[in-house]
């Protein structure tokens, strides 16, 4: 990490091109090195020095008055993953404190991570360093042999040299009566099926989103359909009495948290939803088709299919197919087909406790 000053007033955008943060004329920040470069290479900054001659990066040693500060510039998973991170150094230095500097983009989900840590804006005004005994870092997660290969919980320990983290970060979830959709004498299960970016190779696409969400609700499950109205591409259906749409219904992330918190499991691809199932403790069948599904193993409540490819996994989780072909991009291969999905969660759902009825109708033959 760098210690930068600002040339010129510089407004900053994130990979989606929204207002990330902001830079005042003669300030000094913390910046990771990417984005350092990035802003000197533009120049709107230019570089003092770096974070540890100002500020030890901690070692996982013990510390006298231990004071932390995280730099966060992740998406909104990696902050899950580094929340548990959090929690497991806390476990090990009860009397620690840690800041952590969030951006705009994942604040409302640190705003809901049940630790008693602060919140700070990024970037750190590097005045305020002063503040804290060591800071921790996420630098070096891309680098990291085999990360793709790796636990997220595993490579994020490792470069915050915190201990392995046991359970997910806790959350704070507001109620939310998912039961209240259905007929009051019911007892049927409720499914969520995540939607991701269209033209992900991680996405699953809509067609057969749509299919499993049809036998799904011909065995009386209740479906409910979730994502970001602006990344999903296609016609999705209204709402009717066997699925709810609330895709664009949950902008904020305690109230998508409410909603996986009050469904009985989630389908979806690797993606955010995976680790705030995990994190409020609902089941979660994740599709890998081009990410590892060693990631799944973080989490008891997560478990992963995946197709039968010889050069699945290749790890890319946005853009075009390596190889050109895509044969997993758009997951239509058996072994990821919505009747054999179907199955799996009916299998799952039936090991539960909660003695759920389900509709006669026979799911079709493979």
């Amino acid at each position: 990490m760098q210690i930068v000053e600002a040339i010129t007033d510089a407004r900053v955008l994130d990979h989606s091109g929204r207002p990330a943060y902001e830079l005042r004329t003669g300030e000094r920040y913390v910046l990771y090195d990417d984005e350092a470069h990035h802003g000197m290479a533009g120049g709107a900054l230019r570089a003092i020095g770096p974070l540890d001659s100002m500020l030890p990066h901690y070692r996982g040693r013990d510390v006298e008055e231990p004071r932390f500060v995280l730099p966060f510039i992740g998406r909104l998973g990696d902050a899950l993953v580094a929340a548990a991170c959090l929690a497991a150094l806390r476990d090990r230095i009860p009397n620690c404190r840690i800041d952590v500097a969030v951006g705009r983009a994942t604040r409302q989900l640190w705003e809901i991570i049940d630790l008693p840590i602060t919140l700070q804006s990024h970037p750190l005004p590097a005045d305020e360093l002063g503040r804290y005994s060591h800071y921790l870092s996420l630098e070096g997660v891309e680098s990291i042999p085999d990360g793709g290969a790796r636990r997220l919980a595993d490579v994020f320990s490792h470069c915050m040299h915190t201990p392995l983290p046991r359970r997910p970060a806790p959350l704070i979830t507001p109620s939310f009566d998912v039961n209240a959709w259905l007929p009051s004498e019911s007892n049927h299960p409720s499914v969520g099926i995540a939607l991701g970016p269209a033209e992900n190779p991680r996405t699953y696409p809509i067609e057969l989103v749509l299919q499993l969400a049809q036998l799904l609700i011909r065995r009386g499950v209740l479906v409910v359909l979730l994502g970001q109205a602006e990344e999903v591409g296609g016609e999705l259906p209204t709402d009717s009495p066997r699925m709810i749409n609330l895709v664009g219904r949950t902008e904020r992330v305690a109230s998508l948290a409410g909603v996986v918190a009050s469904l009985d499991m989630v389908v979806g691809p690797d993606s955010f939803l995976m680790h705030l199932a995990a994190a409020v403790n609902t089941p979660f069948l994740a599709l890998f088709t081009s990410t590892n599904p060693v990631l799944a193993g973080d989490y008891s409540m997560v478990w992963a299919v995946s197709p039968s490819l010889e050069c699945s996994p290749c790890g890319v989780a946005t853009g075009a197919c390596p190889l050109g072909h895509g044969h997993c991009v758009a997951p239509y291969h058996s072994d990821l087909r919505p009747t054999r999905l179907c199955r799996l969660i009916l299998s799952r759902l039936r090991t539960t406790s909660r003695g759920f009825a389900f509709a006669p109708t026979t799911v079709s033959a493979d």
